[in-house]
């Protein structure tokens, strides 16, 4: 203790022992936490949901259910997507260009020589391809 002063238990920094629990500081019996550990909980139930989806959009894609994301589980679901925001029915052309622009993206962002992936590393294309749509 420095003065009337202690250190908040989760960020350290100072939190006045005198402050009765308000807003700004809380208490877990005679422990002192300022809003950092609000904030830390919103942050952890933002990055739950991330995770959440993540899985989802994972189960969605995988579509014979076979525990893998493959290029063509991905291209088709691109397909889908594409055809349900098109505004005029496709061609089977039009279809197959489509589907080669995913099996690029696959190729180009999840894996080079075109392997089924895990979980684990589709999310980790999920995360990047949305970070690099909104960094903060």
């Amino acid at each position: 203790m420095l003065g009337s002063q202690q250190h908040c238990r989760s960020c350290w920094s100072f939190v006045p022992v005198s402050v009765k629990p308000s807003s700004s500081v809380r208490t877990m019996g005679s422990v002192p936490f300022c809003d950092c550990t609000q904030v830390s909980t919103q942050e952890d139930s933002l990055e739950m949901e991330r995770q959440q989806a993540a899985r989802s959009l994972f189960e969605l894609t995988d579509l014979n259910g076979d525990g893998l994301v493959s290029v063509e589980d991905f291209s088709l679901m691109g397909l889908f997507q594409t055809k349900v925001h098109s505004e005029k029915p496709m061609t089977l052309k039009d279809e197959d260009r489509v589907q080669n622009i995913f099996i690029q993206r696959f190729r180009r962002e999840i894996d080079a020589e075109l392997r089924p992936v895990a979980y684990a590393h589709y999310k980790d294309y999920l995360m990047r391809s949305v970070n690099s749509m909104d960094p903060g």
